[in-house]
């Protein structure tokens, strides 16, 4: 679930990066010299983003998987406790 949070908010970051940088670069993809700092920043966001997206969905199958196959378990092989009681004995016993 962090994963897909994690994909959420850097891809936010990416958009608006990229959403600032089309104003001021041209059609053909040059951007002034003094944005690579945010081209650069736009880049590391847009990659977070896309390994938090394998991450998350990675985790949220093997969740997923975990969960449904599970195997059943056996009430016959649960623990339990006795009181056994004797005219010389008194004492607990148990099964696990």
């Amino acid at each position: 679930v962090a994963g897909m949070v994690m994909f959420g908010v850097f891809g936010s970051f990416a958009k608006s990066t990229y959403g600032d940088l089309e104003t001021v670069c041209t059609a053909d993809g040059r951007c002034p010299a003094d944005r690579q700092a945010d081209i650069d920043a736009g880049k590391r966001d847009q990659t977070i983003a896309n390994v938090s997206l394998v991450v998350g969905v990675s985790g949220l199958i093997a969740g997923t998987s975990l969960f449904l196959l599970e195997p059943e378990i056996d009430d016959s092989a649960t623990a339990s406790v006795r009181l056994e009681v004797s005219p010389t004995y008194l004492g607990l016993g148990g099964r696990f």
